[in-house]
């Protein structure tokens, strides 16, 4: 086998090793926050690794599940953009709390209208459409700090920043949504 083979096996096999855990947690008895869970949606962050030497880049795998029994229309605007159309922020905190991998884009103008909104959702270059118990995912890389110490990677997804007649026009369309945040729970790593 060249290296570039076991490299990619590596990668495969570690990616079915944290969607196997990742499946596993979500199986767990629902906890009394989940029976509240309107949206039926469970949200996560991974880490590629729990160790890591001082600088090293980190790769954070954010996934979403949806637990519902109807399709759920997520924005692709989802790797740490703040966007009126919803995402995901992910940080990573150092031990007093504060984020040490700044990121992301400031997007705060709403780019449609009340009668847009059902084509903006079902525009499939802007939105996933993540099927009943299908899983939605993607990866974004940081570069470490210098400092030793444990850190903590948390992350929150966010809903669209629609008015209650626009998700009224969505569900009147049969069109489901976040209504809701997220949070996803928190990963410890350690830089040595």
């Amino acid at each position: 086998m060249r290296t570039t083979e076991i490299g990619r096996d590596l990668v495969v096999s570690a990616c079915i090793i944290m969607a196997s855990v990742f499946l596993c947690s979500a199986a767990r008895p629902l906890s009394p926050s989940d029976a509240t869970n309107e949206d039926q949606v469970e949200f996560r962050v991974l880490s590629d690794k729990l160790v890591y030497a001082r600088g090293e880049s980190i790769i954070v795998t954010d996934i979403v599940v949806n637990s519902g029994q109807t399709p759920l229309h997520l924005s692709r605007c989802q790797k740490g953009a703040s966007c009126q159309v919803g995402f995901a922020d992910v940080k990573i905190l150092d031990g007093n709390g504060r984020n040490v991998c700044n990121w992301g884009l400031a997007e705060d103008q709403r780019p449609w209208t009340e009668r847009d909104v059902v084509a903006l959702v079902s525009d499939s270059r802007l939105w996933v459409t993540i099927g009943p118990n299908e899983i939605y995912g993607g990866e974004m890389q940081f570069k470490l700090p210098d400092q030793k110490g444990e850190y903590r990677i948390t992350g929150e997804l966010f809903p669209p920043g629609f008015t209650e007649r626009e998700f009224d026009i969505l569900a009147e369309n049969h069109i489901r949504v976040l209504r809701n945040p997220h949070e996803a729970p928190s990963v410890t790593i350690r830089v040595k």
